[in-house]
C-alpha cells in the first residue's frame, strides 16, 4: 500500500485488530509504546481519523510469523458474497420464466406482471425500512431473522473448510460482542440482503428481456375484479409517470388498454397481432423503477451505513484507545532497573490488574463490608452504593450519578462485589443499566475482594469472569485482585 494511499476499512480490519490486540498482550507495555510511538509519528496525518489511523497500523506493524486471519476473511467474504448473488440471480431469473410464461393460447397477464414486479417489491420496502431503524434489540432481531442477508451464514457453512472458519469466526465475534459491533452485524446483514435483492431483480429483468428478444411474447390484462379500462388506463399512467414525460412508447394509451383487455373464458384477441407486444417497454420500465432502482439505493445507502459502522466498531474496539494512546502521545520512559512486566488487556469478560490512577466512581454492590472512606482511598475516587436492599429506583440513580462522574473524569468505573458470593442476575442486570448510562467504549470493572479487601481466591476470579463473559460486554471485565497498598491512589 502507498504511503499516501488511505487504508481500506473491512470485516479483515476487524478481524486483524482483534487477533493483533490478543498477540501484544505478551508483550512488554514499554516496548508496546516505543513500537507504536515510532509508527505513530509516521501516521501523524490520520490523527483525526482513528479508523484509518488503526488500519494504517495493522499495514505497517510487524505481525510476528503467524500470518494474520484478514485476508483469509476477506476471500471467504468474497465468496460468500458471489454465491449469494448467483442464488439471487438465478431465482431472479426464474420468477422472469414463470411470469411471462407464454404457451400461445392466453398472452401474458399485464395484472401478474406487475403484482410481481411492482406491487410486491413496494410492500416489501415496508419491512426493510423498519429493519434500518433504530427499533429496539427484539424488534431488530425479528427483522433481520427473515431477512434473505441470513443467506450469508448459511452459505459460510458451506464454504469448504479453509474459507468456512475465518467467515464463520468473524460472523460469531460480531454477534458475540453486540455492545461493540451490534450495528456491524445490523448493517452486515441488510447489506448482503441488498445485494440479493439487487441480484434478483437484475436476474427477473435480464430473464424477461431475454424472452421478449427471442421469443414472440402477446401481452394483455385479465382479472376477475370490476376494473374496466379507464380504471386500468388511470393505473397506468400513475405507474408511467417517472418516464412518462420522455418515454412515449413506455406509456401505453386508452386505446391499446381497452384492445388489450380479454377474458381467460372467451379469449378473444385483437387482429392486429403487433398490439400485443406493445406492452413491453411499459413492463420493462416498471420492472427497473419500482423493483431494481430501489432496492440499487438501498444497498448503496446498507454498504455505506456498514463501513460508518465499521469505522466506529474499530474506534471502540477493546484495546482500541490504548494503541491510540500509543500512537498518538510522546514516549516517556519512567524505570528503574528493568522494564515492568505487560499489563493484560481486558476484553468481554476478561480478568485484568486494577489501576486505581483512572477511576470516576466507586459502586460498592449489596453491602460490601468495608467503609466508604477505606474504599475511596484503597480505589481513589467518591463511593455510591446499589444493590442488596436498594430500590430499582436507587440503583438507576446510582448508574446516572457514575454516567456524570465519567463525563466529567473520564475514567473508569469499579464495582466492588464480594468475591465469596456467587454472581447474580441482578447484579447482571445492573451492568446492563449502567452500560446504558455510561455509553460504549467505557471501562466497568468488577472487583471481586475477600472480607477486608483481601484478594479472591483464583476460582472465585474465574467464577465472576465467565458470567460476565456472557454479558458480550467487551469493556467489562474483572480485576484480578485489589489494589494492594503500593497501588493505592494518593489522597485529595
Amino acid at each position: 500500500m502507498g504511503m499516501d494511499r488511505p487504508p481500506r476499512i473491512s470485516l479483515a480490519t476487524l478481524v486483524d485488530l482483534s487477533a493483533q490486540t490478543a498477540r501484544d498482550k505478551a508483550i512488554a507495555d514499554l516496548d508496546l509504546r516505543r513500537r507504536d510511538r515510532a509508527i505513530g509519528q509516521r501516521l501523524q496525518r490520520l490523527r483525526d481519523r482513528p479508523a484509518m489511523q488503526i488500519a494504517a497500523w495493522l499495514d505497517r506493524v510487524d505481525h510476528g510469523s503467524d500470518p494474520m486471519p484478514g485476508p483469509g476473511v476477506a476471500r471467504a467474504s468474497g465468496w460468500a458474497a458471489a454465491l449469494l448473488g448467483l442464488i439471487g440471480f438465478g431465482l431472479g431469473w426464474g420468477s422472469a420464466v414463470g411470469v411471462f410464461w407464454y404457451d400461445g393460447t392466453h398472452p401474458v397477464n399485464i395484472i401478474a406482471v406487475l403484482a410481481a414486479y411492482v406491487a410486491l417489491p413496494l410492500l416489501l420496502l415496508i419491512p426493510t425500512g423498519a429493519a434500518m431503524l433504530p427499533l429496539g434489540p427484539a424488534a431488530a432481531s425479528a427483522l433481520r431473522t427473515l431477512s434473505p442477508g441470513r443467506l450469508l451464514g448459511v452459505i459460510a457453512r458451506r464454504l469448504p473448510m479453509e474459507q468456512r472458519e475465518p467467515l464463520e469466526d468473524v460472523l460469531g465475534h460480531v454477534a458475540a460482542h453486540g455492545a461493540a459491533f451490534g450495528k456491524v452485524q445490523k448493517w452486515l446483514v441488510l447489506a448482503a440482503a441488498q445485494a440479493f435483492a439487487v441480484a434478483f431483480f437484475a436476474g427477473a429483468l435480464l430473464g424477461a428481456l431475454r424472452l421478449i428478444v427471442f421469443s414472440d411474447l402477446a401481452f394483455g390484462w385479465s382479472t376477475t375484479l370490476q376494473v374496466d379500462p379507464p380504471q386500468m388506463t388511470t393505473l397506468v399512467n400513475t405507474l408511467a409517470w417517472p418516464w412518462g414525460a420522455w418515454w412515449s412508447d413506455a406509456k401505453p394509451n386508452s386505446e391499446l388498454v381497452a384492445l388489450t383487455r380479454y377474458f381467460r373464458a372467451a379469449p378473444e384477441l385483437p387482429d392486429d397481432a403487433a398490439a400485443l407486444g406493445q406492452w413491453w417497454p411499459f413492463l420493462i420500465a416498471c420492472m427497473v423503477s419500482y423493483a431494481l432502482l430501489p432496492r440499487v439505493v438501498l444497498f448503496a445507502l446498507s454498504v455505506t451505513l456498514l463501513q460508518r459502522s465499521l469505522n466506529e466498531a474499530i474506534e471502540h474496539a477493546p484495546g482500541a484507545a490504548r494503541l491510540l494512546d500509543r500512537l498518538n502521545h510522546e514516549l516517556i520512559e519512567t524505570r528503574g532497573e528493568g522494564d515492568e512486566p505487560a499489563e493484560a488487556q481486558p476484553e468481554a469478560g476478561q480478568s485484568a490488574p486494577l489501576d486505581t490512577r483512572q477511576v470516576s466512581a466507586v459502586i460498592n454492590w449489596s453491602s460490601f463490608p468495608a467503609e466508604d472512606d477505606r474504599l475511596s482511598r484503597q480505589f481513589g475516587a467518591t463511593v455510591q452504593h446499589a444493590g442488596g436492599a436498594a430500590t430499582l429506583e436507587e440503583d438507576e440513580r446510582v448508574a446516572a450519578q457514575a454516567a456524570d462522574a465519567v463525563r466529567a473524569g473520564g475514567g473508569a468505573i469499579l464495582i466492588v462485589v464480594k468475591a465469596w458470593e456467587p454472581p447474580t442476575m441482578e447484579l447482571a442486570d445492573f451492568a446492563q443499566d449502567l452500560r446504558q448510562a455510561v455509553g460504549q467504549g467505557v471501562s466497568i470493572v468488577v472487583v471481586p475482594a475477600g472480607e477486608e479487601l483481601t484478594p479472591a481466591e483464583p476460582g472465585q476470579v474465574d467464577q465472576w469472569r465467565r458470567a460476565l463473559a456472557r454479558q458480550g460486554d467487551p469493556w467489562l471485565s474483572v480485576a484480578l485482585s485489589p489494589p494492594s497498598a503500593s497501588t493505592e491512589a494518593p489522597d485529595g
